[in-house]
């Protein structure tokens, strides 16, 4: 897989999008170098967590920028330039060392649970008839005939002990976003442009899915997600 570009805002090479591949110069070896670079770019970026597989791709530099041979290969000589509008104001998410903590769980956070989407109960209909089917087999045959299922294109299937809702880009190429209900109706939702995973805790101490309008909110905190960050 191309290396994707470490600016923000700048989304080359992220899967989620149709932009034809560009080359990403890795972060230079020497802290001389590495020092000019980092002070070029407009966000700040701490130089311990600057890893090989990190980089700035040819969008940062002029067309006609001197070029110099590095191990072989020909590498921009001076710090990039060219930076997308706001990239001054981006915050790099928290990167884990730990391979099992990479994934972002924390996105959002409640006073009842530290992994969890908040949900205001104001937007919570506590009527009957907002209550979801005691089972997921029902919960998949009435998805049909749910407007905002509709209006967001989902895909959703049952596998196993879990129902699945999907959300694709436009060419059914890529799952942007996807939502996941197990036989206990306890919920995870994981967004792919950015590899943050949600998990549960939607307004209620069982942390489980018990209402149309949770399912309703939850999608829509997704598609804000997915607009947020450049799908």
């Amino acid at each position: 897989m191309p290396r994707k570009c470490s600016i923000g805002l700048c989304k080359s090479n992220y899967y989620t999008t149709n932009q034809p591949r560009v080359t990403v110069y890795g972060f230079p070896s020497t802290e001389k170098d590495l020092d000019r670079w980092l002070s070029a770019i407009p966000h700040k970026m701490d130089k311990d967590k600057v890893t090989l597989n990190m980089g700035v791709c040819a969008r940062h530099w002029p067309d006609n920028v001197l070029m110099k041979r590095v191990k072989g290969h020909d590498v921009p000589a001076v710090p990039p330039s060219i930076f997308p509008p706001g990239a001054e104001l981006y915050k790099p998410r928290r990167s884990y060392r730990n391979p099992s903590m990479r994934k972002v769980v924390n996105y959002f956070k409640s006073v009842n649970s530290k992994n969890a989407i908040v949900i205001p109960s104001e937007y919570i209909n506590s009527t009957a008839k907002d209550n979801i089917p005691s089972s997921l087999i029902q919960l998949a045959d009435k998805l049909k005939s749910k407007l905002f299922i509709q209006q967001h294109q989902l895909t959703y299937f049952m596998k196993g002990d879990y129902l699945h809702l999907l959300k694709f880009n436009d060419a059914y190429t890529v799952v942007e976003y996807s939502i996941h209900i197990n036989k206990l109706f306890h919920v995870t939702a994981h967004l792919a442009a950015t590899n943050v995973e949600i998990h549960g805790g939607l307004l209620n101490n069982e942390k489980k899915l018990l209402k149309w309008s949770q399912l309703k909110i939850m999608i829509q905190v997704m598609e804000n997600l997915r607009g947020t960050h450049g799908s």
